[in-house]
Parts: C-alpha cells; sequence; structure tokens
C-alpha cells in the first residue's frame, strides 16, 4: 500500500514503524524458534543415546540441608 500510493502523508511515519516493527518482531520469533528446535533435537540425541543403552544418564542431586525455619 506503501509503494502504490494508497497511504497518506500524514500516516505514511506511523505505518513504516510499525512494517518495521513487524518485521523485527518476526526476526525474534524465528531466532528464538530456532533456538528451540536446536535444544529439542540436542535433547532428543541425549534421549534416544540412552534408551539404546549408549549413554548413561547423569543424575546429581544436592545433598540434604535441614532448614533453619521452625517446624510447624
Amino acid at each position: 500500500m506503501v509503494d502504490a500510493g494508497k497511504v497518506g502523508p500524514e500516516s505514511l511515519a506511523s505505518v513504516e514503524r510499525l512494517i518495521f516493527n513487524n518485521r523485527l518482531d518476526a526476526v525474534v520469533t524465528a531466532f528464538l524458534a530456532i533456538l528451540v528446535i536446536v535444544i529439542l533435537a540436542d535433547s532428543a540425541r541425549d534421549w534416544i543415546g540412552i534408551l539404546r543403552g549408549r549413554k548413561q544418564p547423569a543424575l546429581h542431586e544436592a545433598q540434604y540441608v535441614v532448614s533453619a525455619l521452625p517446624a510447624e
């Protein structure tokens, strides 16, 4: 609509700002989606290795600490 001249000059700056914001939102969303896919793929690789017995699961627990809060 901007290229066709259907947007008036009084709202041109506002429309261009909206277009930029939408493109920025799309780029950030795509980046985060790619990160989620990479994390899931790496997790699936570990899960498959554990299920097939090629990798030992690494379990870590913190030591028990008695609470300093009074018992009820």
